[in-house]
């Protein structure tokens, strides 16, 4: 049997001619690779994800990036996490509920790119750590509360915060 190997493919994206190591992985693809090569995948990547930030879209941060940021944590720790649409669910409900604000700092969530100035990006918070990540058990804070929280008590971390003089 005759078996044929390629050392190039044609980026769908940018029609150009590519080495094969310049395609990520797929294994659902008959080539087991992606079909647009990894510049286009970043360029579109970035565009989409500037996009995100410009419209301070919550939504899509948290269904792409935090809910995928997680669910790696919750495997590596052993930790069950709730599937992605009860996740989104839950979120917005906090979301709308706590009208866009840390219900600890009293701060609007936003987002940034800049990592010196994501002190208000939402960030999901355990109520009983090593509880997982599942409905029920997540509690939606500002980045900057659940660093300050670490394992500690949510009533621990506000007598604190209420003893603080600013």
């Amino acid at each position: 049997m005759l078996r044929l190997t390629y050392v190039s493919k044609t980026c769908t994206s940018c029609h150009s001619i590519c080495k094969l190591d310049e395609f990520s992985k797929h294994p659902q693809k008959c080539d087991g690779l992606q079909s647009c090569c990894k510049k286009c995948t970043q360029e579109r990547t970035a565009v989409r994800v500037d996009c995100m930030y410009q419209e301070q879209d919550f939504t899509t941060y948290i269904s792409s990036h935090v809910y995928g940021q997680l669910k790696h944590r919750a495997m590596k720790a052993n930790l069950l996490v709730s599937p992605r649409d009860e996740f989104m669910v839950d979120f917005e409900g906090q979301f709308k509920a706590t009208r866009g604000c840390c219900p600890f700092l009293k701060i609007p969530y936003k987002l940034d790119r800049d990592r010196k100035n994501n002190y208000a990006h939402p960030s999901p918070d355990q109520l009983i750590p090593k509880g997982g990540y599942v409905v029920g058990n997540i509690q939606w804070v500002s980045w900057m509360f659940n660093r300050m929280k670490g394992d500690t008590n949510h009533e621990t971390v506000v007598a604190i915060l209420n003893n603080l003089s600013i």
